[in-house]
């Protein structure tokens, strides 16, 4: 009996250790994305250039925002998202990603 009551608060540790780091990842990601908001809106939804974030992909998220940082993309707002994505680097682009794609 022991043995099982042990399996299952070590388990029971992991998983609350687990939820944690996500909710953590997911407070970072939300205070990235305070600067965007401006001109993407609370939610994604408010068009840039004919174009609105919410509901892309994280791929296609991260794969655009990583242009941008590299000068590789963009159109008539180059440059502010140029300086926008510089500044972050690219585990914080991949959790923007993450949290814009949950919109």
């Amino acid at each position: 009996m022991k043995p099982i009551l042990l399996a299952l608060s070590l388990t029971l540790l992991l998983v609350a250790g687990f939820a944690a780091h996500a909710s953590q990842a997911d407070s970072e990601a939300a205070q990235l994305y305070v600067r965007c908001k401006g001109c993407h809106g609370a939610d994604g939804s408010k068009p840039q250039d004919g174009h609105v974030i919410q509901g892309m992909s994280v791929e296609k998220l991260e794969e655009t925002m990583l242009g941008y940082k590299n000068g590789t993309y963009g159109g008539p707002k180059k440059a502010i998202m140029m300086s926008q994505m510089g500044r972050l680097s690219e585990t914080q682009i991949k959790s923007l990603a993450e949290y814009v794609a949950g919109f």
